[in-house]
């Protein structure tokens, strides 16, 4: 018998959410839906493809923007995970494609979550609260319980200031290189999607330390690393009772994961996924959120072995944030000459120095050869921005 199609059955609209929703309309768009977004940026690319609602006190102001969209499923995407009352008076209003907050309320908590992976005997960072915290010896971050693209991370030890975020908490810090995986979380089960390299405080991109700058991949793990790496993302599926996509950002030191955070919602990866191997995995996250979605399990697990046989070479992507204070003028024609240019700002917006100027992309046959192409872009972009198309 043949199986279902796991991209068919789908509404003719979503409902985006969150800080940034232009990758996730993307997806929308591939997956043969109309995206009606509502984000901190409403970037001019999304403008042209998508229904979008600048939102000015964010996230307060979500539910009542949403509240104006038509009867359609909603999505949230970063960082709106923070907000669990805010997803709850949203889900009053229409149906949620994703983890809702009594989900969150366990995998977003960092103690509830080192103690599940603790039980489960699996590879755990210890974490200690606000009012308890460890040696200054730089074995230790302190991190922000809101956490949103890095942001706000520093190393605990004698240089660390006390502009702390008001609601923190230390772990225990994993030496390694930055990764993060993507699942399909099913009531039978746990699908993986891949894995990707995690671009981290990457000053090529003038980001700030620990931000997160870019994705590349999908890369190759060991064997023993994709076992344990299901294994985690099994125990956490479980314990959160999650459905759909999520993503796990992890050190690898060695051949142990070290599992930093959870994110329980379409992740800034899944482009990287549906550019590499020309699939809609919005689509099945749809499919997989529905009651019936037990049909697809095997299917889109099928379609998803059959795209990483074929995958040729890796995509990558990075987040160029300002150096300096920057303006984007009306005459500037830079965004207007590349596809492998998002997240567009509007001409006249001027950027503070440390926040996001576009989102840059490249494809390449490997990892180091992609994050080259990636970094002259980043320049090319710079140099044409202070010479022609902005000004400080």
């Amino acid at each position: 018998m043949a199986q279902p199609d796991p991209a068919s059955d789908l509404p003719n609209r979503i409902v985006i959410l969150g800080a940034s929703a232009r990758a996730a309309a993307g997806s929308a768009l591939r997956a043969g839906m109309k995206p009606l977004c509502a984000d901190l940026f409403a970037d001019d690319d999304l403008r042209r493809v998508a229904e979008v609602v600048q939102v000015e006190n964010y996230p307060h102001d979500l539910p009542r923007i949403a509240a104006d969209f038509p009867d359609a499923p909603w999505i949230y995407v970063g960082a709106l995970e923070n907000y669990p009352r805010i997803i709850g008076q949203i889900c009053e209003q229409r149906p949620l494609l994703g983890n809702g907050p009594e989900s969150l309320a366990r995998v977003r908590d960092p103690f509830q979550l080192a103690d599940c992976l603790l039980r489960a005997g699996l590879p755990t960072l210890d974490v200690r609260p606000q009012n308890d915290p460890p040696p200054r010896d730089g074995n230790w971050l302190r991190k922000p319980l809101r956490s949103a693209g890095g942001m706000g991370i520093n190393v605990w030890d004698t240089s660390a200031t006390g502009d702390a975020p008001r609601r923190h908490y230390f772990q225990r810090r994993a030496i390694g290189e930055s990764y993060s995986a993507l699942f399909f979380a099913f009531p039978s089960g746990v699908v993986s999607v891949g894995i990707t390299r995690q671009l981290i405080g990457c000053r090529e991109f003038h980001a700030a330390p620990f931000a997160y700058s870019g994705s590349i991949g999908p890369v190759e793990v060991p064997r023993v690393v994709q076992q344990q790496l299901q294994q985690l993302a099994e125990c956490i599926a479980k314990f959160g009772n999650l459905r759909g996509l999520f993503g796990c950002d992890f050190i690898l030191d060695g051949d142990t994961p070290w599992i930093t955070e959870v994110n329980p919602r379409y992740t800034a990866s899944v482009e990287i996924y549906e550019r590499a191997w020309d699939t809609p995995l919005l689509a099945w996250h749809v499919q997989a959120c529905r009651p019936s979605s037990k049909s697809c399990h095997d299917s889109i697990c099928d379609r998803i072995e059959a795209a990483r046989s074929e995958q040729v070479g890796v995509q990558g992507k990075a987040v160029l944030f300002a150096p300096h204070r920057m303006r984007i003028s009306e005459s500037s024609q830079l965004f207007e000459r590349t596809a492998m240019i998002a997240d567009v700002p509007i001409p006249g917006t001027t950027i503070e120095p440390g926040h996001p100027i576009c989102t840059l992309f490249a494809a390449a046959a490997d990892s180091h050869i992609c994050f080259a192409e990636l970094e002259q872009a980043a320049s090319l972009v710079l140099r044409a921005l202070t010479s022609g198309g902005a000004g400080g």
